[in-house]
């Protein structure tokens, strides 16, 4: 088995005016291999089976052995063997990959996908510093550190004081993991995994999760492959790898942009220039319904992370740029923020799951089949934007519902939920049916009367969402 770690990086030194003394060797996405390097992380190499055509920069990397290292005794531990860590870069979007052989005894029973992740995120691993002593920490955690490590190796020694680096220059978005593996290695997936596509006729598939370790939360795919098309799924997995990344890049853009001061924007200026291209660019991509061949609808709904900067009011820096691609950026976060994330968590010994939609977060021991129907319920709340008042009505009882459910039995949970999933379904249609959602709403109440504290907040909700319905229906 292969588990390849990603870290995306966001460079938006391309956004300053000076670029902030950053070297202009290696030139991405098209430096010299062979001759350009990395200072304290290692040489441009080729990639020995090629890029892709679609993406620019795949086909060359800069290798990162020498950036991170694994500490002696953890490098060639029982069952993970490390086989290259590499640096990819096309500019304002870039990446460090470092690649794991995973050895997994399957004589009498299926390795669990959750032991392989905990045991990887959890090796240990030094990065080098230019400034100082190497950093120790987990190879999950060590995202920053390494942000921090390539933001160094590619600024001038001699940069003025005033385009010293800063830290938010070069950010570490949400890591992903991709797990390869093949038909004859047979895993227990997490418990939320979810198909996203079939690849070809011989059993090949994508799955996707959200996994969490130490509040560190990570994209998590299982790649089954099939000895038929092991091209086709080397595409497949490297066209993940860059959707992850640019999504992630455009994540951390937008906070830069709308949740704080750190890019200050004005008209006709070169840094808002390079910026708006790159928002045209990258949102008018990640909105194809299909590239490379793939659908990436499917793959985009897998993979799509709660945009943490809201847009709320007037943005000082979103006025500096050109109305058609504003509207964009505000349709790409609005889109974003409404969808709900299902995940396994870990805490030492112990797993649940955490769901999380906006700034709304809720934990418990959610079976799948709750999981599903809450996800459902919140994204569908989201849906009655042509009733405003609706839309918070029900977002509130879907929030109380999912804490209830977390204090009931899996069987009574997952009822409830339903119940929910099926009255948001019928309210946000066109023709709600009275019948219908009035049997769910009663189910709901019922269900409440299981936990004394909740029943009568429980009830006030479902009768503030019907009351909406009899006044629009009025």
């Amino acid at each position: 088995m292969l588990l390849v770690l990603q870290f995306p990086f966001a460079d938006v030194r391309g956004f300053l005016a000076d670029s902030g003394g950053r070297l202009c060797r290696p030139a991405w996405p098209a430096p010299l291999p062979g001759r350009d390097f990395i200072r304290s992380s290692g040489l441009v190499k080729r990639r020995r089976r090629g890029g892709a055509i679609e993406w620019a920069g795949e086909e060359v990397y800069g290798d990162a052995s020498k950036a991170l290292r694994f500490r002696s005794g953890h490098e060639v531990d029982i069952g993970l063997r490390c086989l290259f860590r590499r640096y990819y870069s096309e500019g304002v979007v870039a990446r460090l990959e470092v690649g794991l052989r995973v050895s997994a005894d399957t004589r009498s029973k299926k390795p669990r996908v959750l032991d392989i992740l905990r045991k990887a995120f959890n090796t240990v691993v030094t990065v080098r510093s230019a400034t100082g002593n190497p950093r120790i920490s987990g190879l999950l955690e060590a995202g920053p550190i390494l942000a921090n490590h390539f933001l160094e190796a590619t600024t001038a020694h001699r940069a003025s004081s005033e385009s010293a680096p800063q830290s938010w220059w070069l950010s570490c978005g949400t890591p992903a993991a991709f797990l390869q593996h093949g038909q004859d290695e047979e895993l227990l997936l997490l418990r939320h995994s979810r198909h996203v596509l079939d690849i070809g006729s011989g059993g090949a598939s994508l799955r996707h999760s959200w996994f969490e370790l130490s509040n560190q939360r990570c994209s998590t795919w299982t790649l089954r492959t099939d000895a038929s098309c092991i091209e086709p799924l080397r595409r497949l997995r490297m066209h993940v790898s860059r959707l992850h990344a640019e999504l992630e890049c455009l994540r951390v853009v937008l906070t830069h942009l709308t949740g704080s001061d750190r890019l200050q924007l004005s008209r006709n200026a070169i840094g808002t220039e390079a910026l708006q291209s790159y928002l045209n660019k990258t949102i008018r991509l990640l909105r194809r319904p299909k590239r490379a061949g793939w659908n990436q609808c499917e793959i985009m709904a897998a993979a799509r992370q709660a945009i943490e900067a809201r847009l709320e009011g007037e943005v000082t820096s979103l006025s500096s740029l050109r109305r058609h691609i504003s509207e964009k950026v505000r349709l790409h976060v609005a889109d974003a923020n409404r969808r709900a994330i299902v995940a396994d968590y870990m805490r030492g010994d112990s797993m649940g799951t955490r769901i999380q939609v906006g700034n709304l977060t809720f934990t418990g021991n959610f079976t799948a089949v709750s999981a599903t129907h809450l996800s459902n319920s919140f994204n569908q709340a989201a849906e009655a934007a042509a009733i405003p008042e609706l839309r918070q009505k029900l977002q509130t009882l879907t929030a109380l519902v999912a804490k209830l459910a977390g204090a009931l039995p899996p069987e009574q949970a997952e009822q409830l939920t339903k119940d929910l999933d099926s009255l948001c379904s019928e309210v946000v249609s066109t023709r709600p049916r009275r019948e219908w959602y009035e049997l769910s709403a009663k189910g709901i109440i019922e269900a409440a009367k299981a936990v004394a504290d909740m029943t009568a907040p429980v009830a006030e909700a479902v009768r503030d969402v019907l009351s909406v319905l009899g006044n629009v229906s009025g």
